[in-house]
């Protein structure tokens, strides 16, 4: 069916385009899941590949467990009300550095 395979090569660009783009993206579902990210992430956490966030909660990759529910729950809250939300969150790499996004 070719608006099957349109869509499928329109995914398939999407996927490519947020795979090498060089922020930190990731998708979840509405009970807080990763669904997909992209290479920085999976760089940027010290993983492997996509399988070892695949599934998991943004809160089991946070060093402070509050923050994560926290962002967890102002995720569900954009989710929900489709309404734009700006936060900082902290980020502790594993060699001890700590950033905002």
């Amino acid at each position: 069916n070719i608006i099957k395979t349109m869509k499928d090569n329109d995914m398939f660009f999407l996927k490519q385009i947020l795979k090498h783009f060089p922020g930190h993206i990731y998708w979840q579902d509405t009970n807080g899941y990763i669904l997909g990210c992209n290479d920085e992430l999976i760089k940027t956490l010290g993983l492997n590949s996509i399988e070892d966030i695949i599934g998991k909660k943004p809160s089991d990759f946070a060093i402070d467990k509050y923050e994560g529910n926290r962002n967890l729950s102002l995720h569900q809250q954009v989710m929900l009300t489709g309404k734009e939300l700006e936060i900082e969150v902290p980020f502790h790499y594993k060699d001890g550095r700590k950033a905002y996004f």
